[in-house]
């Protein structure tokens, strides 16, 4: 993470819908409330800025470095943000629904409340990052409640909340001879490795398994 310049840029509520903003530096920018709907942010450094409340419908944030950004509460439904570097970024409650996050890494991201039914999120690395019973995943998608460990310490009992444990990621890996689904679509497959253990793959309880279109996975990356 950069250092934090000491007078970062203020842009919030800022109208800047359909601007051309790739490549720019907004590290630690305040972008809180900003229209950047259907904005180019290929390859924007955005790490630490403030998103919260932004409109990024339709935005491009293709392999942009969003590392420690806070979109809480962010528009980004049907974003691209293929190959963007999200590590330890807060997307508490920010709607991804329609978005691309195709080889997108969310290691250790802030995933509780998040809505991204019809998310793209093949290869998409989610080591570490946090869940609860709020977050919604594509239909099918669901990662297996089995396959996450509790996040310590919990901050409100009354929420429980998971990490996904270490490795953890996203695969469109389908079985060799893929069972029947029960509604349709390909199984999930879970493949899970040990830390310091050899690789191996594992085939999910029928209480683990699910459906998805195109096939999902939680496991170690490749």
């Amino acid at each position: 993470m950069p250092h934090r310049p000491h007078s970062p840029p203020d842009l919030r509520d800022a109208a800047l819908r359909g601007a051309c903003l790739a490549g720019r530096d907004l590290r630690w920018a305040d972008l809180s409330g900003a229209d950047l709907s259907g904005a180019s942010l290929v390859e924007a450094r955005l790490a630490g800025a403030r998103l919260r409340g932004a409109h990024l419908s339709g935005a491009s944030l293709m392999r942009a470095d969003l590392r420690g950004a806070d979109l809480s509460g962010a528009n980004l439904q049907g974003a691209v943000l293929t190959g963007a570097r999200m590590g330890g970024a807060r997307l508490v409650g920010a709607d991804l629904s329609g978005a691309s996050l195709i080889g997108a890494s969310l290691g250790r991201a802030d995933l509780r409340g998040a809505l991204m039914e019809e998310t793209l999120l093949l290869g998409a690395v989610v080591a570490g990052a946090h869940v609860d019973d709020r977050t919604r995943w594509p239909a099918g998608v669901a990662v297996p409640w089995a396959a996450l460990a509790p996040a310590v310490p919990a901050r409100r009992p009354d929420r429980p909340s998971r990490r996904l444990t270490p490795g953890g990621r996203l695969d469109a890996a389908l079985p060799p001879e893929p069972a029947p689904p029960p509604r349709g679509g390909t199984r999930i497959w879970i493949r899970a490795q040990a830390v310091g253990a050899p690789r191996h793959s594992t085939t999910p309880s029928r209480e683990a398994g699910g459906t998805a279109r195109g096939g999902a996975s939680a496991g170690s990356p490749r």
